[in-house]
């Protein structure tokens, strides 16, 4: 500090914040089953699966349409 003028060094700029999400994953993410439309094979379990899988992985709207395989 310079006594001599009276002029303080300006304080330290604040640390940059950090950006942590609100919630944290702790397990792997669920994959759906493969429907390959088989014999044997039902929509109506493959809609369950997939309900189930979303919920698991917190899916929003979004990400379920990027799950879709078409």
């Amino acid at each position: 500090m310079d006594e001599g003028n009276g002029t303080r060094p300006p304080p330290p700029s604040p640390p940059a914040a950090t950006s942590t999400p609100p919630w944290t994953i702790n397990s792997c993410q669920r994959d759906p089953q493969i429907f390959a439309g088989l014999r044997g094979e039902e929509v109506e379990d493959m809609f369950d699966n997939r309900g189930r899988v979303s919920a698991f992985n917190r899916w929003e709207e979004s990400h379920k349409l990027l799950n879709v395989v078409f």
